[in-house]
Parts: C-alpha cells; sequence; structure tokens
C-alpha cells in the first residue's frame, strides 16, 4: 500500500477520535477482543475518509475479520459506527493538528533510539 508516514498519523488521528466517541456510547459493554475489532474497523473508516485510493472492506475482511464475522455484518458495523458520529468524519482541524502532532512526537522520540519498541 505504501502510504507515507503522515498518511499514517492523520488515519491514526482519525480512527482515535473517532474510537472516544464509541466508548463514550458503548464502552463499558465491550471485551477487550470487541475493542480491538471496533478499533480496525475505524481504522478502515478512517482510511477511507483520508486516503483518494482505498482498500476494499472485502480485504480487510478477508485478512483482519475473516474469523471474526462475516462480510455482511461488517459492513453493518460500519454504517453503525459511522451513524455514532452521525456520519460526520472531519475532524476540526485543531484536533487533527493535535492529535498529529502527539503522534509525530511520539515517531521522533523513537527514531532518537530512546524508547524502542520490541
Amino acid at each position: 500500500c505504501d502510504y507515507n508516514v503522515d498518511d499514517i498519523c492523520s488515519i491514526l488521528s482519525h480512527a482515535s477520535a473517532y474510537f472516544v466517541d464509541v466508548w463514550k456510547f458503548c464502552g463499558s459493554q465491550m471485551d477487550a477482543r470487541e475493542v480491538g475489532n471496533v478499533l480496525a474497523t475505524l481504522l478502515y473508516i478512517a482510511h477511507c475518509y483520508v486516503q483518494d485510493e482505498t482498500c476494499p472492506l472485502r480485504i480487510w475482511h478477508q485478512h483482519l475479520f475473516r474469523k471474526y464475522c462475516p462480510l455482511k455484518t461488517l459492513n453493518a458495523a460500519v454504517i453503525r459506527l459511522m451513524q455514532l458520529r452521525s456520519y460526520v468524519l472531519r475532524l476540526r482541524s485543531d484536533e487533527l493538528k493535535a492529535r498529529v502532532g502527539r503522534l509525530q512526537s511520539a515517531l521522533a522520540h523513537n527514531e532518537c533510539g530512546e524508547h524502542e519498541v520490541m
């Protein structure tokens, strides 16, 4: 897919903002596995919003969700998660800038070799 760092930071920033809204709505009802699947689904939604050319949901399903749910269920989950945000996927520019800044700061910190991920 060859995404650059700025694209990845933007996608992660959008998905993390979306997750805050989902957590407010139903976070206490989700176990750890469900949280992971919701986050992955939000990454799909964010990547569709941020990127001009996207990877189809069926490919995400094939590689990430095949053992979790049928494609039809995943599609319904995408729609439901977008409903929770009233179909508004754009972030305010100040929120996006702050989220991207934190991610880039963490990346720069890691590139200095101070805290490498094992």
